[in-house]
């Protein structure tokens, strides 16, 4: 189960289009997918214009076909609602249903995903299509769950949202001055008399394009760019809980998804809320770190309810088309992606797409069924070898999470406080530096949650916090609470500077964090690429360093390492602080890779926190409940010392070693 979704089988498969094809080929593409062992497929994603070709003018036959069809071959349906491709005739009768960018233009009809969150046209239209098609398919039993829009794409700047902006805010400040002083917007004269002198913060009253012609941007008022994110992603979050309850209307048991692709400064963690069960869209670059996409598998993880099974919505069996080069999967490819993302805690493994589409901008993104309408190529046989895999997986391991005992914040909010203010480095990428902590827990076996600030502490015995700017003292207080008990937290650079409203701590930064670091941050320096910095441990041991340098006073904390070079030679930029029960590790600069592995297994060795496995070269061991798993992410054969014999799940065989090629996996009980 995955909160509320009862699977009998893990569902395999993918998106599939039959309104691109003439309709005699849909007999032949469900014999392929039986061939392939798929057992799942998700339609109706594009296909509003079909579904209601003319306003108020519904027409499901063409999809009561395909879903007939379907089921007699007993493949299951992710229903899709359709709500992301607007129809040319609803643009047609009111432009404003579409987006308005951040240059002030407004948008056409055209791609997918161009909607107006705000648009009262759009809001009647969708909540009359998806509560048609939720009534029609309502007795429908082979629908396993409903896939409301699709993935989330950019922010609007109408004059509607606009309006919607001003009403928001006035209920969140209650009253100009409330507003006025959290914002501090005197700077630069910017102060507001009335609500009605806010605009949406774009390129034409607020952004500074290309500052310097070095190619960074740069808000005037961030406090103002930082509560249009924050109204965005709340508007979003309330169409996804429109449709939901227009289908619950008549499916009352109905389980709702979206597929997440994190992309945009939408707070995902909030807009999770909404959801009945979490989907990804995983499309791992080629040559890319494995780390970065168990970085979101370990997130996804953690959204709605700590460390719960989601789904898979979308991979691809080869190139990905939007790729600026589309590389081929190269063999073994596609099966340690899909078991990887299984061993972080997915259920399924579905793709974009089953056929490949004959024309468009996708005519080169991947297919289970390739242009040459059979299964003779190598794609379609790596699936079916996958596909059989993956049915022998035991039913159990449906319920299991990974049970970690450290965790990363990476919190959505707080992106929009480190990424949005003018600060000492620009252009800096939230998501990149919690990942370069990140990786040490992926790259050394250690099962690790990704959270946000507002979830639960107290099952963690080491928590990484990297780049806390924005934070709210609740949350801080939080974190002070964790350490205090007993945990061990790891801070660093740009940490505890402002509030929820990118108003800064005064008296001192880390601000709410100064006490449990046991330090003060006289200064930040922004470092440039030459001025290479290093940091100095007592016994020799030294790194690189850089990019953000504190020039620390200790406050009672310990020194661990001194800088290198700078005018702070010789001061600490790595402190340990004893507080209550727990400690707290503050790293003042940004380490290299040698250097965050020197810190972290001290902090990994503080809490007594074991690896699954000792892995060789880059086979990577993740334990998901009983069940290890062992992926090998190399090009080169490698063999894993089990320490003991196990049962290997996909072979039925004993095993003390495990003998893994290139893009391999194996599945142990035990």
């Amino acid at each position: 189960m995955i909160n509320d979704l009862e699977l009998k089988n893990y569902p395999f498969g993918g998106d599939y289009s039959p309104e691109q094809w003439p309709e005699e080929l849909q007999e032949k593409d469900i014999r392929l997918m039986q061939e392939l062992g798929v057992n799942t497929v998700t339609i109706n994603v594009h296909s509003w214009i079909f579904d209601e070709p003319a306003e108020d003018a519904y027409d499901f036959s063409w999809l009561d076909r395909v879903m007939s069809r379907l089921k007699k071959a007993d493949i299951s349906v992710i229903m899709a609602t359709g709500t992301t491709a607007t129809p040319a005739w609803l643009y047609q009768k009111d432009h404003g249903i579409l987006k308005t960018d951040i240059k002030g233009r407004a948008l056409k009809h055209g791609v997918r995903e161009r909607f107006c969150p705000t648009s009262p046209t759009y809001i009647a239209a969708i909540e009359k299509l998806v509560t048609a098609l939720a009534s029609h398919y309502q007795d429908e039993k082979s629908i396993l769950l409903w896939h409301l829009n699709n993935e989330l794409s950019g922010f609007c700047y109408c004059e509607h949202c606009e309006k919607e902006f001003r009403i928001w805010l006035e209920r969140k400040y209650g009253t100009i001055t409330a507003l006025n002083d959290a914002w501090c917007t005197a700077m630069w004269g910017r102060y507001y008399t009335s609500f009605d002198d806010i605009m949406a913060p774009t390129e034409l009253n607020e952004l500074y394009v290309n500052v310097n012609k070095e190619g960074f941007d740069l808000d005037s008022l961030p406090t103002e760019a930082i509560e249009y994110a924050r109204f965005m992603s709340e508007k979003h979050a309330e169409l996804f809980a429109l449709e939901s309850e227009c289908i619950k209307k008549y499916v009352p048991d109905a389980v709702c998804t979206n597929n997440f692709q994190f992309r945009d400064r939408f707070n995902y963690h909030e807009i999770a809320k909404t959801l009945d069960v979490i989907a990804l869209d995983i499309y791992p670059n080629r040559g890319e770190s494995s780390y970065e996409a168990s970085f979101n598998l370990d997130a996804a993880r953690n959204f709605i309810t700590e460390d719960k099974p989601f789904l898979i919505m979308e991979m691809s069996p080869n190139h990905a088309s939007w790729a600026k080069c589309c590389s081929s999967k190269r063999p073994g490819e596609i099966g340690k992606i899909a078991m990887d993302n299984i061993a972080h805690g997915a259920n399924s493994a579905l793709y974009f797409q089953i056929r490949r589409t004959p024309a468009g901008f996708e005519k080169f993104h991947g297919a289970m069924i390739s242009h040459a309408g059979h299964l003779d190529t190598r794609i379609a046989q790596e699936l079916k070898a996958l596909g059989a895999d993956i049915a022998k997986l035991p039913l159990d391991l449906q319920t299991e999470g990974l049970g970690a005992q450290v965790a990363v914040i990476h919190d959505w909010d707080e992106k929009l406080g480190v990424e949005i203010p003018c600060t000492v480095q620009k252009m800096i990428d939230y998501s990149a530096e919690v990942k370069h902590y990140y990786r040490y827990f992926h790259d050394h076996n250690i099962n690790v949650d990704v959270i946000s600030l507002d979830q639960e502490f107290a099952r963690y015995r080491l928590i990484v916090a990297p780049m806390v700017c924005m934070v709210r003292e609740e949350y801080a207080q939080r974190l002070e609470n964790f350490v205090e008990d007993g945990g061990t937290l790891v801070l660093t650079y740009y940490s505890g500077y402002t509030n929820e409203c990118d108003y800064m701590y005064l008296g001192g930064q880390p601000g709410p964090f100064r006490k449990i670091a046991g330090l003060w941050v006289e200064e930040i320096d922004g470092a440039r690429p030459e001025d290479d910095n290093s940091m100095v441990f007592p016994d020799g041991f030294t790194c690189g360093a850089g990019w953000m340098c504190d020039v620390i006073r200790t406050e009672g904390a310990n020194i661990l390492a001194r800088y290198g070079g700078g005018y702070y030679k010789d001061t600490p930029c790595l402190t340990e602080n004893t507080y209550g029960k727990g400690t707290c590790i503050y790293i003042g600069t940004k380490p290299d890779q040698a250097g965050t592995d020197r810190i972290l297994d001290m902090a990994v060795g503080k809490v007594g926190v074991n690896p699954v496995l000792s892995t060789p070269g880059l086979v990577r061991a993740t334990r998901r409940g009983a069940y290890l798993f062992l992926i090998n992410h190399g090009e080169t054969e490698e063999t894993v010392d089990l320490h003991g014999e196990l049962s290997n799940v996909l072979t039925g065989k004993m095993e003390r070693h495990c003998v893994l090629a290139a893009n391999a996996y194996a599945v142990y009980r035990g």
